[in-house]
């Protein structure tokens, strides 16, 4: 009892702060446009509130099962030893909150003679987060680690933490504390540097106005996928290509593309489109493994339409304009949406699928009035942040704003005692990814410090073929990385130690993040591992490996798109230029 009521108390100031974040950036965006004055306090209120929904909603997630993990090796652990792998990996976490309490602590002490900028408040105020989030961690262990306990079944800093992380990843332990446990134990060993570096870095990597974004466009992608935005946009996709053979699958594409413009989330993306497209697919006379197929290799080329919280991380990380980024995966999205509308066409003639009835120009515009209101959503985000009027995070908070009126108000497919849920559990997705950004700074830094990048840059000078072999290579790994591990911490890892060797190669670095975007989509929806292809499996009730054989193709046709895309940067970069934004 009084541990539900500890939960209680942490989700409802989780929800406040939601409440409070939302409120003050439209603040901060309604003073500058409407009033014209600038709240100089609303952006570091605002940075104060997200740290603490990170750190906090990081341990809800822990209660929850939320943050992303590895299952593939685990899983096929005998059941004895799979006990073992998720004590051990339940008393990580535990370890890992301790570090938070005892570093964090530090920091705490050191705040007590810094002050904010422009409010003058203790920053002890700001790095008692961290913790509090320690605190937390440990406490929302203990019912874990009584489930599985219960249970019954039948040589140098970079080496260590390499080994730390593959043992801690292979046994199931989520991949935040996985990068976190490691860069703390390689320091640790080395014995050269402050263990309070740990919980500097995990802080220092959350704390970022650019990142404020990631939590406004989570909540309104959950808003438009409760408030009946997808299915009007579905229906437009369906009545402009639903003419043509296969143009059910097409359809699923098309829509994608506009929804995934609104929403920036992938997963979301992955959950409306699917929910949406896939029944009426099956009606239609496709397989189950062929409609998994083609949602998921339609939300794979959809992360590279803005907004993408991928593009903004990398915005963060490596110090590339967001709003380049967002302009830059348009042109891309099309190509790779096109190599996916040439295979369902030859897939639909193969299968015997006929084009749907013929669609009058009156159902087209219905169709078209209907979803006026939801296409009104992305003319706000991409007027406001490509014609540099708003930021990313002022356009995401527009957007929260506009999905919350339409979603109760308009269509009133929301009901107001849905919203607690919707911002609780925007808040514990945002701490997944924000948490794992923070711990995946550790990593970053040893490696920074360690010279790595240097030893990279000769590397990589050394092999042949030059630019297009390097983009290829970087490709191929963030495939493969965005399966295993989400792909945003190999993006924080490992992209601000390679953007040494992209200047040096003369590379443009709008068009290298695009690659790594693109790369990762697909490495999202790459079976069997793929979090966003298990999302569409669930969906369609159809085992991983029976869709696996229906989705390689897609993943082939994905690939000869990116490859193209990566032989003509001038798909990547004409819109910057355009917009004179690179």
């Amino acid at each position: 009892m009084v541990f539900r009521a500890a939960s209680n108390l942490v989700e409802g100031l989780l929800l406040l702060m939601m409440v409070v974040l939302c409120a003050d950036v439209f603040l901060g965006v309604f003073s500058r446009y409407v009033i014209g004055r600038t709240f100089t306090w609303y952006d570091e209120i605002a940075r104060l509130l997200f740290v603490w929904i990170v750190f906090l909603g990081a341990a809800v997630g822990v209660r929850r099962g939320a943050h992303f993990r590895l299952h593939l090796l685990v899983d096929r652990f005998p059941p004895a030893a799979r006990r073992v792998a998720h004590v051990f990996g339940v008393l990580v976490l535990m370890g890992f909150g301790l570090v938070l309490i005892q570093q964090g602590w530090k920091l705490v002490e050191l705040g007590q003679f810094q002050r904010t900028p422009v409010m003058g408040l203790s920053k002890q105020y700001v790095y008692a987060s961290v913790p509090a989030g320690g605190a937390l961690i440990i406490l929302y262990s203990f019912p874990h680690l009584w489930r599985r306990a219960r249970a019954r079944t039948g040589r140098g800093m970079i080496t260590l933490i390499a080994v730390s992380f593959f043992v801690l990843l292979g046994m199931g332990v989520p991949v935040a504390f996985v990068i976190g446990v490691s860069g703390f134990l390689g320091l640790w060993w080395s014995g050269q540097y402050p263990l309070t570096v740990v919980v500097k870095q995990i802080f220092e990597g959350v704390d970022s106005f650019v990142l404020l974004a990631i939590p406004l466009f989570i909540l309104a992608g959950a808003l438009m996928e409760t408030g009946g935005i997808a299915v009007r946009l579905v229906r437009l996709a369906q009545v402009l290509v639903g003419w043509i053979r296969g143009g059910l699958s097409m359809a699923v594409v098309v829509a994608e593309y506009i929804f995934s413009g609104i929403s920036g989330s992938t997963v979301a993306d992955v959950s409306a489109i699917g929910s949406t497209m896939i029944p009426p697919m099956l009606r239609a006379g496709y397989r189950p493994e062929q409609a998994v197929a083609v949602v998921s290799a339609a939300s794979a080329m959809g992360i590279l339409v803005p907004p993408c919280i991928l593009m903004i991380v990398i915005g963060s990380v490596a110090n590339v304009s967001v709003a380049a980024l967002f302009a830059a995966g348009f042109v891309p999205a099309v190509v790779i949406a096109l190599a996916i509308m040439v295979y369902i066409w030859f897939d639909a003639r193969r299968s015997g699928i006929e084009a749907r009835e013929h669609v009058t120009w009156g159902a087209v515009g219905r169709a078209f009035t209907d979803a006026l209101i939801p296409l009104g959503l992305p003319a706000i985000i991409f007027g406001g942040i490509l014609g540099g009027v708003v930021t990313p995070t002022e356009a995401a908070v527009l957007a929260v704003v506009y999905a919350f009126i339409v979603g109760v108000f308009v269509y009133r497919e929301i009901a107001w005692k849905d919203l607690p849920r919707l911002l609780v559990h925007s808040a514990v997705v945002t701490a997944a990814v924000c948490f794992l950004l923070g711990t995946a700074a550790v990593v970053a830094w040893v490696l920074a410090v360690e010279q790595i990048p240097q030893i990279l840059l000769k590397a990589m000078l050394a092999v042949p073929g030059g630019n297009i072999v390097f983009l290829v290579l970087t490709a191929v790994l963030f495939i493969l990385l965005g399966a295993v591990l989400e792909g945003l911490p190999a993006v924080v890892i490992l992209l601000p130690t390679f953007m040494p060797v992209v200047t040096r190669l003369g590379i443009d670095v709008v068009h290298y993040s695009t690659v790594v975007v693109a790369a990762t989509g697909i490495g999202l929806f790459l079976p069997p591992i793929g979090v966003g292809f298990f999302i569409a499996c669930g969906i369609a009730n159809v085992p991983s490996d029976r869709a696996t054989g229906a989705m390689m193709p897609y993943v082939y046709m994905m690939c000869v798109g990116l490859l193209v895309v990566i032989l003509v940067p001038w798909f990547t970069l004409i819109l910057p230029r355009v917009l004179g934004l690179g």
